[in-house]
């Protein structure tokens, strides 16, 4: 592990106890760093959810990040602590070859299946995107059900106030013996899976 990736997760860890309340549930279920390339697969409730699951995960895990922000030192500092940058617009077929790359390396990499943050705190149904990277990659998929952190920092305010916050881990998906998969339709009722399970870690 990289000094400065270890430093931010310490920082997170820290943070999400003090000011969170971080709690962690289904540990037992995590797919630990060297067991295989896996989707740790996300509902998205606010900007705290990326340091908040890389607190909650042992070892390294890779993020996604805006290619707007690859730029200067702030885009060294997040090149460094394992973002890919994805289009603004969304994740493209360059991008998601980039994610793939990276699970059929090995890693774990962050996805949110919604694509972007809730307005409500609800969760919202999957891209199709994701079933491809799973289909392409035949990674593990780790579903993950935040809790809590639209109430510590919804979208609409500037700055996360303390409120505590759940990750709950699921059992892993093993799509390894999926047949030929080429139709968005099959992709879509890949991502459908995955978010069922997602959601199925709320109750």
């Amino acid at each position: 592990m990289n000094i400065l990736y270890w430093l931010c997760v310490t920082l997170a860890r820290l943070t999400g106890k003090v000011m969170f309340s971080l709690k962690v549930e289904g540990i037992e279920n995590l797919v630990k760093a060297g067991e295989g390339g896996t989707i740790i697969a996300a509902n998205h409730q606010s900007f705290l959810d990326p340091p908040l699951v890389a607190a909650a995960c042992k070892g390294q895990i890779h993020f996604l990040a805006r290619d707007t922000l690859f730029k200067g030192v702030f885009g060294k500092l997040i090149k460094a602590v394992n973002a890919i940058p994805i289009s603004q617009s969304g994740a493209d077929l360059a991008s998601l070859k980039a994610i793939i790359g990276e699970v059929k390396k090995g890693n774990r990499v962050l996805v949110f299946p919604e694509g972007t943050r809730t307005q409500d705190g609800e969760i919202k149904s999957a891209a199709a995107g994701i079933g491809m990277i799973v289909a392409k990659s035949k990674a593990i998929v780790q579903p993950v059900y935040i809790e809590g952190a639209f109430e510590a920092w919804p979208r609409n305010e500037k700055k996360p106030k303390r409120s505590p916050v759940k990750i709950t881990f699921g059992e892993r998906l093993d799509f390894s013996d999926l047949g030929r998969v080429k139709s968005k339709e099959q992709y879509q009722e890949i991502a459908d899976t995955i978010m069922a399970k997602i959601s199925e870690l709320k109750d």
